[in-house]
């Protein structure tokens, strides 16, 4: 079963802990918002404070007897993975030890797991050309840092997801020095996310929009798709 590494990471509801100064500026600063990819400005009023990825998957055929596929999502708001992320792992859960079925969403701290919280466990993929939508967020407040999963949709599954704010049974969060996501790079996402196991079981996976926000709001979005793993055979 993979698991993220310091060098190498591809990749609910129970708990368990293991605890403008001139008109030119703001034209330039307008122009930064609108490319996709773009590096925000150092400006005060541009700190990234939360940043949410909508995700698509297309699952082909699945298999309940081998628990294929099985598919994980890696969200850091650094540039690599040497601090703090979180794991998704869908029709699987590896923490505390290997799970068929279901979800699960960790929060990590460098090679250490600090808390995890499982969602429909044991309940497998076994639909064929199921669709699955869910959004991934991380965000910065009152001293914390909190990822979530939210406006979850599919037919295994159903809804899931938080709604709202505050925390719920579908985040994980800890304590935090940070005072911003300014170095989150949706690249990281996508080179830590895929497939663990049965690819060939999954016609699509891909980031279809990515959002920015300050405390005063939206403040960029990136929409145009990302994908991650493309069977080529999808209709």
């Amino acid at each position: 079963m993979f698991r993220p590494t310091a060098d190498s990471r591809k990749r609910f509801c129970s708990s368990s802990t293991s605890r403008a100064k001139t008109a030119l500026a703001a034209v330039m600063a307008l122009f930064l918002i609108s490319i996709p990819g773009s590096v925000l400005t150092d400006e005060p009023s541009t700190d990234v404070i939360r940043v949410e990825e909508d995700w698509e998957l297309h699952i082909g055929l699945p298999d309940p007897d081998t628990n294929g596929p099985q598919i994980q999502n890696t969200f850091s708001v650094r540039e690599d993975l040497n601090g703090d992320y979180a794991v998704w792992e869908i029709n699987h859960a590896s923490q505390p030890s290997y799970r068929r079925g279901g979800m699960q969403l960790q929060l990590w701290r460098y090679d250490s797991i600090d808390h995890y919280r499982d969602f429909e466990a044991g309940t497998m993929l076994s639909l064929e050309d199921e669709t699955i939508h869910y959004t991934l967020s991380a965000e910065i407040k009152d001293g914390r840092l909190r990822f979530a999963v939210a406006n979850g949709t599919s037919d295994s599954w159903g809804t899931f997801g938080t709604s709202g704010d505050g925390e719920s049974c579908n985040s994980v969060s800890h304590e935090t020095n940070l005072t911003n996501l300014n170095t989150y790079r949706t690249e990281t996402s996508l080179a830590n996310s895929g497939i663990n196991y049965a690819s060939h079981r999954v016609k699509r996976f891909s980031i279809r929009e990515v959002r920015y926000y300050s405390s005063s709001g939206l403040i960029r979005r990136e929409s145009q798709e990302r994908v991650v793993h493309s069977s080529g055979v999808e209709e």
